[in-house]
């Protein structure tokens, strides 16, 4: 199975599998008799398998917001339990065996420990008078360094569920290995990584899967890491373009505004603006930073899409189980291709769904107004919920906000599904091989799994994916 950022093949590229590493040769599909074993998701059943999608998400996305998100868990495991068994390998399809309960429970435990996480770190930004309820503005920045820890332990659980519910031929995948270890070397790579400026992303990337990658098991056979020769160096050849490129935009873009003034002024204008609107200083500088930063993000992002691609390709022909390993090979096109379109098709039908549940707002709160005999113009058009007296009206508003912004997330979820992984999940599946799949014969069941635990921490934060 592939994770949720894997990245696709161009319709029109195939590869022909080889034993050397040739990222830049040009590909195509392997003859029949070839004896290689292909990957294929809903080979000739695009169609049905996207109506199958469609209807989970719209059904599973109105019942979610009808039971304030809690049927998403089943919506997931049918959007799942559809994807794994329309991915072949040798003509036969996988299982997903999980079940909702699982997800709801293990994310309910998860939110529950991250609620504890946060109020522990509060507790300790009191001392500087950066917590939440001293410093809001400010603190809201802090958070992804607090959960940063978190971020590695879910995505090795998530992956570490997802193989245990896994089947093919009747085998169980699984995987052992302590998701706290798995943190462990993320932190210590990361800080590798702050310190080489971002220029040692690749080696970090490589380290981190070989860890996950060896505590995968296929029945009683375990998996193994094994980069083909010069993979690594390939793949930072590749991250050079896209590292270069932020490291000198943002290199240009700090000294104009140094030279310039510019920023000193700027920071003076947003102490001033604080002085005036009570608002904290720090957080307005800090929203401008972010701002800026987004200008070397947006110009490197196509180039890290070819470097992605490489990435991908490298990770999936790394891995082997017995005498049984992969090849993939990926072009900068096919990582490009899915998010545009993507894009294009989110902005062609936001404009028209936002109009539709502006209505359905808009009617939300003249149903407040009138409950409580108000007119909008006292409001000067500014409708909030603290404004309204009555707690019927409270509720009517916070129904309106709550169906539109959630109305826009499951427009969002629907079109990514149908038009985003579909279409890499497809080609990634397409574009990919296995090797020497007969020597798989000889695996066998594992008697039993230590490791039961639902993948809660990842849906809690939002990073499981498919």
């Amino acid at each position: 199975m592939t994770d949720a950022y894997l990245t696709e093949l161009s319709m029109s590229e195939q590869i022909v599998p080889s034993d050397a590493y040739k990222p830049r040769r040009s590909h195509k599909r392997p003859p029949p008799d070839t004896g290689f074993a292909r990957v294929l998701f809903a080979e000739d059943r695009q169609r049905d398998v996207a109506d199958g999608l469609q209807g989970i998400i719209l059904k599973g996305g109105i019942l979610s917001l009808l039971t304030l998100t809690i049927y998403r868990f089943w919506m997931k495991t049918a959007q799942r339990r559809l994807i794994w068994r329309e991915t072949r390998l040798d003509g036969d399809g996988f299982e997903y065996t999980g079940t909702p309960l699982e997800l709801l429970i293990g994310s309910m435990i998860a939110i529950v420990i991250l609620a504890v996480w946060f109020g522990i770190a509060n507790l300790g930004l009191t001392y500087v008078q950066l917590a939440a309820w001293q410093n809001f503005d400010v603190s809201i920045f802090l958070f992804p360094i607090i959960i940063s820890p978190l971020v590695a332990f879910a995505i090795f659980r998530a992956r570490r569920y997802k193989m245990l519910r896994t089947k093919w031929r009747g085998i169980r995948f699984g995987m052992d290995g302590s998701a706290v270890k798995y943190a462990g070397h993320w932190f210590l790579w990361t800080i590798v990584q702050i310190l080489s400026l971002g220029f040692l992303t690749p080696h970090k990337r490589m380290a981190l899967e070989r860890v996950m990658t060896n505590h995968m098991l296929y029945g009683d056979a375990r998996f193994q890491f094994e980069p083909p020769e010069g993979a690594l160096r390939h793949l930072t050849a590749h991250w050079m373009l896209p590292w270069l490129t932020g490291v000198i935009v943002t290199g240009i873009v700090a000294y104009v505004a140094y030279s310039s003034g510019g920023l000193t002024n700027i920071f003076a204008e947003f102490d001033t603006q604080a002085e005036q609107t009570d608002t904290d200083a720090t957080a307005l500088k800090l929203n401008f930073i972010l701002g800026i930063a987004l200008i070397p993000a947006l110009l490197s992002y196509p180039f890290y899409l070819r470097y992605k691609s490489r990435e991908i390709a490298t990770v999936l022909s790394s891995r082997r189980v017995l005498n049984a390993r992969c090849e993939s090979h990926l072009t900068w096109g096919v990582t490009f291709k899915p998010i545009a379109a993507y894009v294009g098709y989110w902005l062609l039908l936001v404009v028209p769904l936002m109009i539709a549940l502006g209505v359905v707002m808009f009617m939300a709160f003249s149903t407040a107004l009138m409950i409580d005999g108000k007119d909008l113009s006292i409001f000067s058009g500014n409708v909030q919920p603290q404004l309204f007296d009555s707690l019927a009206a409270k509720i009517a508003v916070y129904s309106g906000l709550y169906f539109f912004y959630g109305g826009m997330i499951l427009f969002s979820l629907w079109l990514a599904a149908l038009i985003h992984f579909r279409r890499l999940h497809t080609y990634i599946c397409r574009g990919t091989v296995v090797h020497n799949l007969a020597s798989l014969n000889q695996v066998r069941q594992r008697v039993r799994d230590d490791q039961l635990e639902s993948e809660g921490f990842a849906d809690a934060l939002d990073i499981g994916g498919f």
